[in-house]
């Protein structure tokens, strides 16, 4: 399901390949680890979030360690890897990033996990300010 990569993010009938950094890795699982859904939907977020973990070689070339309550690594050795998202996964982070938008909770850090997610041509419109908007009339006014 993961592979090295490019790209940032590819169109994928019904879902995405999307190509992630260490960084929004792991925040993209800091994000699942709150989804709430059935069953099925819970195991596939499992899946994911066992995926989007470093395997012990790249913890080695990430030097990955424990820094008092965080955690740090060299990003020198850090390398994009590619993801399959499926429809309904796709769905369920995309819902959640938006919730987090809606309730204008989401953070500067998850912006680039929010454009990544969702594209620009499904955002909401920003409304022109100082525009009134024109009037339509029907026939005889």
């Amino acid at each position: 399901m993961s592979k090295r990569a490019k790209s940032k993010r590819t169109k994928k009938p019904g879902g995405i390949t999307v190509a992630l950094h260490f960084e929004e890795r792991m925040m993209l699982s800091t994000l699942l680890a709150r989804a709430e859904a059935d069953i099925i939907m819970l195991r596939i977020v499992r899946t994911l979030r066992e995926q989007l973990s470093p395997s012990e070689k790249e913890a080695k070339a990430l030097n990955i360690r424990q820094v008092g309550g965080g955690t740090a690594w060299d990003a020198k050795g850090d390398k994009l890897i590619e993801f399959e998202i499926g429809p309904k996964l796709l769905e369920l982070i995309a819902g959640m990033l938006r919730a987090a938008s809606d309730r204008k909770t989401l953070t500067l850090p998850q912006l680039v996990l929010y454009e990544k997610f969702i594209p620009r041509d499904e955002e909401e419109p920003e409304p022109v300010r100082g525009e009134e908007p024109t009037p339509i009339r029907g026939e005889g006014q």
